[in-house]
C-alpha cells in the first residue's frame, strides 16, 4: 500500500495502475499521486486539482460522477492515464518535493510497445513532461 506521511516527513509513494482500454489513443502522463489520492486510491482526488474539471469539459468525465464512472468515461473516450514515476520519496504532495534520486520510473516505453493505438500524449504539468522523453520511445 502506498504511504505518505505528514508534511515535512519524507515517505515513499507509489503510483496506481495504468487506466487504459485496449484501443486508447491518448496517453495523459502525471507524475505521482498526492496524499489525498493515495488515501482514497483515486487519481486526482484532491478537490483543488483541476484534472477532473478539465476532463469534464473535454469528455464529460465530470467530478459529479462517481470515480468508477469517470474512469469508465476515460476508457470509452480512448484516453489512458498513468504516472511517469512508479514510486519516489517526497515530503508532502507536490511534484517539486520529489527526490529525483529516489524515482523508480514506470515502464512507459514498454507500455507504448504494447499499446500500438496511442498517437497522442499530454501531461498534467511540467514535471511529467520533463521526466519522460517521448522521442526515446519505439515508433
Amino acid at each position: 500500500m502506498p504511504s505518505v506521511g505528514p508534511a515535512g516527513l519524507e515517505m515513499r509513494a507509489s503510483s496506481f495502475e495504468v487506466i487504459a482500454g485496449r484501443d486508447a489513443r491518448v496517453l495523459i502522463l502525471g507524475t505521482l499521486p498526492g496524499a489525498v489520492s493515495l488515501a482514497t486510491g483515486q487519481y486526482y482526488a484532491q478537490p483543488r486539482n483541476a484534472f477532473w474539471g478539465i476532463m469534464g469539459e473535454l469528455i464529460g468525465a465530470t467530478v459529479t460522477l462517481r470515480y468508477k464512472e469517470r474512469v469508465q468515461r476515460l476508457v470509452e473516450r480512448r484516453v489512458a492515464l498513468w504516472d511517469v514515476c512508479a514510486s519516489a520519496r517526497r515530503s508532502g504532495s507536490l511534484d517539486t518535493a520529489i527526490r529525483s534520486a529516489s524515482v523508480l520510473p514506470n515502464d512507459i516505453a514498454g507500455f507504448l510497445l504494447y499499446m500500438r493505438t496511442l498517437d497522442s500524449f499530454a501531461s498534467t504539468g511540467s514535471r511529467p513532461a520533463s521526466s519522460f522523453d517521448v522521442s526515446s520511445c519505439p515508433s
